[in-house]
């Protein structure tokens, strides 16, 4: 299950809390390449990362939270320096109070949990649960290329988008993710990133809603609808006035994946884009181990093992990839 990955350091880290107290005061006496290596434990701090590019890794997502008690953003970084997270819990960040444009969005209302713009950037095995911000993107707003985001799960509480990928994040790629929202989508873009093996479940419209000029790749993913009208991929930008937004066109190749009902036979091809549901793609009941309880394991005999694109590599027992 994504978020519960034990993690582990080589020797050389800076230790909290045997070496500092905080992870702020850890962060504050670190230098470029240094690896933070968080024992598990609540730490109810707000956290600053300026000018460095380093690693913050915890004992395990589940037992090594970061609480910005609601008190702004769980972690802020400084633009263009890359960063490295790993088997943490961001929570509780709030930043309704944060300015943002003429129209009430913006960069600096963006992102409750983190709000980045740099390349390169990995975040691997971390929970994401009850932050908030009024400009849209309750949990993340990213920005730049190659971005890697593996193995985490977004609680959403809001009506707001959980994940905002934007401004040119070209090579923006979520692996195994679990996304948990009732809102009307859980990803805003106008770059085009892609998803594979991840689960999308409770969106009132859709997943998905990619505007930027290139292709999203969707594989081996299972959409979860909290909605008869809902749909796992959607075009539907538009400009000031109103209209189709001619500026730029995302192509939506989607396989290999569990779909809506709405996404059967369904095609596009327009001035905002086009959207290619491949025959690979079913609609049946996934069978989870026990969804209520919150585990979106597969259970044994679930139709979606060992039911992925065969050209996307083994899962770990050497099968073929499942889906979700």
């Amino acid at each position: 299950m994504p978020g519960e990955t034990v993690s582990t350091v080589d020797s050389g880290t800076i230790n909290v809390p045997a070496d500092f107290s905080t992870i702020q005061k850890a962060i504050d006496a670190a230098v470029d390449g240094d690896v933070i290596f968080v024992s598990k434990g609540t730490y109810k701090e707000s956290l600053t990362v300026t000018e460095k590019t380093i690693s913050i890794i915890g004992e395990s997502a589940k037992s090594t939270i970061i609480d910005a008690q609601g008190d702004g953003r769980v972690i802020s970084l400084t633009e263009g320096r890359s960063i490295t997270l790993k088997g943490l819990t961001l929570k509780n960040g709030d930043i309704s109070d944060f300015p943002g444009d003429g129209n009430g969005y913006g960069e600096g209302n963006r992102g409750g949990a983190i709000n980045y713009h740099a390349d390169n950037i990995l975040i691997e095995d971390c929970i994401f649960d009850a932050n908030y911000a009024n400009g849209g993107s309750e949990h993340m707003k990213i920005a730049g290329r190659n971005n890697i985001i593996r193995g985490c799960v977004f609680k959403s509480v809001g009506t707001g988008f959980s994940v905002q990928s934007d401004n040119g994040a070209q090579g923006a790629q979520f692996y195994d993710c679990l996304f948990l929202s009732e809102a009307d989508g859980i990803i805003q873009s106008n770059g085009f990133p892609s998803f594979f093996n991840c689960t999308f479940v409770g969106f009132k419209r859709q997943a998905i809603s990619c505007f930027g000029e290139g292709v999203s790749s969707v594989v081996n993913c299972i959409f979860i609808p909290g909605s008869d009208e809902a749909r796992a991929v959607r075009l539907d930008r538009l400009d000031e006035q109103g209209l189709p937004n001619e500026s730029n066109r995302t192509t939506y190749n989607v396989s290999y994946s569990v779909i809506t009902d709405n996404d059967v036979g369904y095609s596009s091809d327009s001035i905002v884009g086009s959207i290619n549901i491949a025959s690979t793609c079913k609609v049946f009941d996934p069978d989870y181990i026990d969804s209520a309880s919150g585990n979106y394991g597969l259970a044994f005999g679930s139709p979606a093992i060992d039911a992925g694109d065969p050209a996307s590599g083994f899962d770990p027992d050497g099968t073929r990839k499942d889906i979700g």
